[in-house]
C-alpha cells in the first residue's frame, strides 16, 4: 500500500473495524495541527488482477461497498473520490463523492453502483472491470481544521439493489414542499422556497426547501413545520 504524501500517519487498527480483524486509520487528528495536510492518496497494487464484473458475484449489476469510521456529524475528515484502474492512474473508473459530505458519527456503510463510476478520458482506451490491478482512495478534510481520524475497512463487491419505485403522488407523502408557508426557521432569514420555474433544484413537484447559508451566520439551523390536527367542536341544541 502506498500513502501520499507519505507522512506515517497511516496505520493498521486492530482495536476498531467495522469487519474482520482490523481497520486502515489515517491520524488526521494527532498530526493535523502539527502537519496540517488537507489530502491523502491512498493507493495500493493488487497481487493479481481482480475481476470486479457483477456476474463474479451472480449479479445482474452491482456495487462497491465499503464502510469509514467518522468522528462528526459535520464536514471533516472523509473520503473525497475513489478510483480503480487497469493501469496506474489511467484507464480508470472513477468516483467523486458530493464535497462536504456528511455522516452519522461512527461507522458508515457507502454504496457506489457501478454505474455512477465515471470512465477516465486520459487515454481512448476504456478500463476494464475484470482487469483491475491499482486502487485508489482519496481522503481529505477540509474546511474542519481540528479533524478527527479517518477508517476504512471491508471494500468489497455487492450485488446492486435499486431504491424501491416511488408511491403514487399523494400515496405516503408527508409534504411536497411546494408551499412552505408553514414552514418556520430557527435562527430565521435562512430559509428559501425553491422553484421549478426559478431553476432551482427540485427533485418533485414544482417546489423544494432550500437552506440558504448566504450569508453563513451558524452552523445549524432548525426547521419547523406544526402537523398538529386541528380539532373543531359542535353543540347540538
Amino acid at each position: 500500500m502506498n500513502v501520499y504524501p507519505d507522512k506515517g500517519w497511516a496505520i493498521q487498527d486492530n482495536q476498531d473495524y467495522a469487519e474482520g480483524t482490523g481497520a486502515l486509520r489515517i491520524e488526521y487528528a494527532e498530526n493535523y495541527a502539527g502537519d496540517p495536510t488537507n489530502d491523502f492518496q491512498i493507493s495500493w497494487y493488487t497481487s493479481t488482477a481482480l475481476d470486479l464484473r457483477a456476474s463474479t458475484i451472480g449479479a445482474s449489476e452491482a456495487s462497491i461497498s465499503f464502510w469509514i469510521w467518522i468522528g462528526k456529524d459535520t464536514p471533516t475528515s472523509r473520503v473525497a473520490s475513489i478510483k480503480f484502474s487497469t493501469e496506474y492512474n489511467i484507464h480508470e473508473f472513477e468516483h467523486v463523492i458530493p464535497p462536504l459530505a456528511t455522516y452519522n458519527i461512527g461507522w458508515n456503510q457507502v454504496i457506489i453502483p457501478q454505474t455512477a463510476f465515471i470512465e477516465s478520458n486520459t487515454t481512448s482506451t476504456t478500463p476494464d472491470w475484470s482487469d483491475i490491478n491499482w486502487i485508489q482512495i482519496y481522503a481529505a478534510c477540509y474546511p474542519d481544521t481540528t479533524p478527527t481520524d479517518i477508517l476504512f475497512d471491508d471494500l468489497r463487491l455487492i450485488e446492486y439493489i435499486p431504491p424501491p419505485p416511488l408511491l403514487p403522488p399523494g400515496v405516503g407523502q408527508i409534504d411536497s414542499f411546494d408551499d412552505i408557508t408553514e414552514w418556520s426557521v430557527c435562527p430565521s432569514g435562512v430559509m428559501a422556497q425553491g422553484l421549478v420555474t426559478g431553476g432551482d433544484p427540485v427533485k418533485k413537484g414544482t417546489g423544494s426547501l432550500i437552506a440558504d447559508y448566504t450569508p453563513y451566520s451558524s452552523d445549524t439551523y432548525t426547521f419547523s413545520k406544526d402537523v398538529s390536527p386541528i380539532f373543531y367542536s359542535w353543540c347540538w341544541l
